[in-house]
């Protein structure tokens, strides 16, 4: 779980330089594009995330906020397969693969739409309940991104607080870190990390999600299948 507990009297603050934060993300992607951390070209480990898109989260926005979990697992060493459940454009794949459930084979991403109710409460981002239900709370990230005047950039924070999530899941653990993408607590500091693609997973982690991810890719079935509620 990761949430923002910026005091009131920071949240007004808008210490953010948006143009000096845009070049810079663009940069570090450019960075990253031409020399990536991780030596293979495609990830040996995969994983199938059913997504159920409750809180009506825009085909552009998650789309995008696809991407740039894609681009932080494959660092990891481990590519996701993104399958729309919601149901509004279902596909002979998803609806196979939506009918099969989640659990330890299959992960389940939920995006629900609670918000904070003013700008100065404190952010929750979401939840996770292992072994296969990551939940995150568009709301909250929409209502981060405006006060911070940050909208353009509100699929690749989207993308990071998905990874958090589904990194609880592949690790296992409920547990944070003090550095990268398992961090607790996101306030400035991390919100300017994760527009500027260096919250990533540590070495350590990586490792113990591509064991994680090729353990349940080698089970025969589903240890727990579950019926999602749209609440």
């Amino acid at each position: 779980m990761i949430c923002d507990r910026q005091p009131a009297a920071r949240a007004n603050r808008r210490s953010l330089d948006r143009f000096g934060l845009v070049l810079a993300a663009f940069c570090v992607r450019l960075l990253a594009f031409s020399t990536s951390t991780f030596a293979e070209d495609e990830p040996a480990a995969s994983i199938t995330i059913l997504v159920y898109n409750y809180a009506e989260v825009s085909p552009r926005i998650l789309t995008g906020a696809e991407r740039e979990a894609d681009r932080i697992l494959n660092r990891a060493g481990v590519r996701a397969v993104w399958f729309d459940c919601s149901g509004k454009h279902p596909t002979a794949d998803s609806t196979s693969i939506c009918k099969s459930g989640w659990g330890t084979r299959n992960l389940a991403l939920r995006l629900l739409s609670r918000h904070a109710t003013n700008k100065f409460q404190d952010f929750t981002f979401g939840f996770a309940v292992i072994p296969g239900l990551a939940s995150v709370y568009y709301g909250d990230a929409a209502l981060l991104a405006d006060r911070d005047e940050i909208r353009p950039q509100l699929p690749i924070l989207l993308g990071c607080l998905i990874v958090h999530e589904v990194g609880h899941l592949l690790l296992n653990s409920s547990n944070h870190s003090a550095t990268g993408i398992m961090q607790a607590h996101w306030e400035r500091k991390q919100i300017r990390q994760s527009l500027t693609g260096v919250m990533l997973f540590t070495p350590q982690q990586s490792k113990l999600i591509r064991e994680e991810v090729r353990m349940r890719m080698s089970l025969s079935g589903d240890y727990l299948t579950s019926q999602i509620s749209s609440r």
